[in-house]
C-alpha cells in the first residue's frame, strides 16, 4: 500500500511542472496576451481573438483595433494569468522616500532653546528619529498605494 502511494506521489510531482507549462496558443484565445515581433521592441497587448495556421488576430488594448500578425514575425508571446498586488514594492519605495525626508526634517530641527533644560542628543539622533518615524509612515502609505495597483502575471507561451 505504501509503495503505491509513493509511486503515485512521484508521478504527480514529476508531471506537475510540465502540466502547468502546457499553455498553448489555441487555449489562449479569449485571454489577454502580449507579444513582441522581430521588427518592434515594444510589447503589443490585447485580447487574442483567433489563431489560425499562419497568423494571430488580436484586439489591442490601446485603441481596440483588430490586428493580424504573422506567426513567423512573433518573437515572444505571453498570456496573462491573473494579477498580483504591489504592496511590498510600494512599501519599500515609501520607506525610502519617507526615511530620506524624515532624516532631513529631523536634522533640521533647532534643538533646545538657550538657558532651558531639555534632553537633546544632537542632530544625528534627531535625523535618525525623523527617518524612523516618517519612514514608517511612508512605508504604510506606499503599501496601501501598491496594493491598489495590481499588475498582470505573465506566462510565456510557445509560438508553434
Amino acid at each position: 500500500m505504501h509503495r503505491a502511494t509513493a509511486v503515485f506521489a512521484a508521478l504527480l510531482f514529476a508531471t506537475g511542472p510540465s502540466l502547468a507549462a502546457q499553455t498553448t496558443i489555441a487555449s489562449s484565445v479569449g485571454h489577454r496576451v502580449r507579444l513582441k515581433t522581430d521588427s518592434a521592441s515594444e510589447w503589443l497587448q490585447g485580447t487574442l481573438v483567433a489563431a489560425d495556421g499562419d497568423s494571430l488576430h488580436l484586439r489591442t488594448d490601446v485603441n481596440y483595433q483588430l490586428v493580424a500578425i504573422a506567426r513567423g514575425a512573433v518573437s515572444q508571446l505571453e498570456v496573462a494569468h491573473g494579477t498580483h498586488g504591489n504592496a511590498g514594492t510600494g512599501a519599500l519605495i515609501g520607506l525610502g522616500i519617507g526615511a530620506v525626508a524624515g532624516g532631513v526634517w529631523g536634522a533640521s530641527q533647532p534643538g533646545c532653546a538657550a538657558q532651558t533644560w531639555c534632553f537633546d542628543p544632537g542632530p544625528a539622533a534627531d535625523a535618525a528619529g525623523g527617518a524612523l518615524l516618517v519612514g514608517a509612515a511612508g512605508a504604510l502609505v506606499g503599501a496601501i498605494i501598491g496594493s491598489a495597483s495590481p499588475s498582470d502575471q505573465w506566462e510565456p507561451v510557445s509560438i508553434e
